[in-house]
C-alpha cells in the first residue's frame, strides 16, 4: 500500500535526520493506535524509537499504545520492536 511504503521511507529518512520528522508525530501516533497492518506497526515503532531521544516528551504519550501492542500481539517481529523503542527510546520515561 502507499502508506506501508511511505512509512518505509520515513522510517529510513528519521534514523538520518530524526528532529526533521518531528512535526509528523502526531499523524504517526494516530497511524500507531489504529493500524492494524503489523508491518506498518513495526515501522512506526522503528520511527517513535528514533524520534523519542530527540524529544523526551514522546516517551510519555507512546507509553500506553506501545504497552498495549506488547500486551497483545502475536507477532514476535513488532513484539521485538516495541522492546527494542523501549529500551532505547524511552529511556528518559521514569
Amino acid at each position: 500500500s502507499v502508506v506501508c511504503a511511505a512509512i518505509t521511507v520515513l522510517c529510513e529518512l528519521a534514523k538520518v535526520s530524526p528532529r526533521s520528522y518531528l512535526p509528523l508525530a502526531p499523524l504517526l501516533y494516530e497511524i500507531l493506535v489504529s493500524s492494524n497492518n503489523n508491518w506498518v506497526l513495526i515501522k512506526v515503532v522503528k520511527i517513535f524509537c528514533s524520534l523519542a531521544p530527540v524529544e523526551p516528551r514522546l516517551a510519555k504519550k507512546l507509553v500506553d499504545p506501545i504497552t498495549n501492542i506488547m500486551q497483545t500481539t502475536r507477532a514476535k517481529s513488532l513484539l521485538y520492536e516495541c522492546c527494542n523503542t523501549v529500551s532505547v527510546g524511552l529511556t528518559e520515561f521514569p
